[in-house]
C-alpha cells in the first residue's frame, strides 16, 4: 500500500500512493551552463480516484487503485496498470479485485479506463506497455474462485487495448487452455519492433510436478507463437 515512484523520459516522474492515483513531477534546469547548473521539482498534475460507481463496498481506507506498473503513453500522459478492491468480506479482507488499467493525458485528466473482473475472483494487472502505434499491453494474473481438487487456479491474463482504451482482445495461458500448466505468474513483459509481445513468469508444473520458468511470444493479434517452458530440473544451474 504504499509509495511507488516510476521515471520516464523528458525527466518526469509518477509517484504513485494508498490515497492517490498519481502525481507527476518535472525536473526543469534552471540554468544553461553546467558548472552552475541547478534543478528544481515542478508539480505538473495530481490526480485522484473517485468512483464509487465502481466499488460495491469497500473497507475504509483501502486504496481503490493499487498501481503496480506505469508507461508513458501516446497522449503525452501515463498508463497505470494495478487491480481494485470491488467487495471486502464479513474480515474486512478483499474478497473481489479486478484487474485495471487507466490512461491520462499530458494534463492528468483521465482519457479512459478498463475494469476486468469476475465475482469472487482476484485479478490484477501487473505490467503495463505501449507499442509502436500507442496500443497498450497490460499482463496480469486472475484467480478463479471455481476450484480444482479443493485448489484456487489462476492464469495469465494478457489484454490489449487500442489509444483510446477500446478492448481488442484478451488472452489467458494457465490451468483454464493449457494441460499440465497449473498457475503462470508473469514477473516481466517487453514489445519488440514488430509489436510482439513476451512474457516471462514462473508456473506450476502439473506433469512433472514443482515449479518452472517460462517465456511466452504472442503477436499483435493475440495468437500464441511459441512457449518456452523450463521445468524446475531443467531451470536449475
Amino acid at each position: 500500500m504504499g509509495i511507488r515512484v516510476f521515471r520516464f523520459a523528458k525527466d518526469s516522474v509518477l509517484i504513485t500512493g494508498a490515497t492517490f492515483i498519481a502525481v507527476a513531477f518535472a525536473f526543469i534546469a534552471m540554468s544553461a551552463q553546467p558548472a552552475a547548473a541547478q534543478s528544481r521539482v515542478i508539480q505538473k498534475w495530481v490526480a485522484t480516484v473517485n468512483d464509487p460507481a465502481q466499488v460495491t463496498s469497500v473497507q475504509p481506507g483501502y486504496p481503490l487503485i493499487l498501481v503496480n506498473d506505469a508507461t508513458a503513453n501516446s497522449e503525452g500522459g501515463v498508463t497505470v496498470a494495478g487491480d481494485i478492491c470491488v467487495a471486502v468480506n464479513s474480515s474486512g479482507d478483499c474478497s473481489n479485485l479486478e484487474f485495471a488499467v487507466e490512461a491520462y493525458n499530458a494534463n492528468g485528466q483521465k482519457i479512459w479506463d478498463s475494469f476486468i473482473g469476475s465475482a469472487g475472483n482476484q485479478a490484477e494487472a501487473n505490467y503495463v506497455a505501449v507499442d509502436s502505434a500507442g496500443n497498450i499491453y497490460a499482463a496480469g494474473r486472475e484467480a478463479n474462485a471455481a476450484q480444482q481438487n479443493g485448489v484456487q487456479t489462476t492464469s495469465l491474463m494478457l489484454v490489449k487495448y487500442s489509444p483510446s482504451g477500446t478492448r481488442d482482445w484478451i488472452h489467458y495461458y494457465g490451468i483454464y487452455q493449457n494441460s499440465g500448466i497449473g498457475v503462470f505468474d508473469p514477473t516481466g513483459m517487453a514489445i519488440d519492433s514488430q509489436n510482439n509481445v513476451y512474457v516471462t513468469g514462473v508456473y506450476e508444473d502439473y506433469s512433472a510436478g514443482g515449479i518452472g520458468t517460462g517465456t511466452l511470444k504472442f503477436n499483435a493479434s493475440g495468437q500464441l507463437a511459441w512457449a518456452s517452458l523450463l521445468s524446475q530440473e531443467q531451470s536449475a544451474w
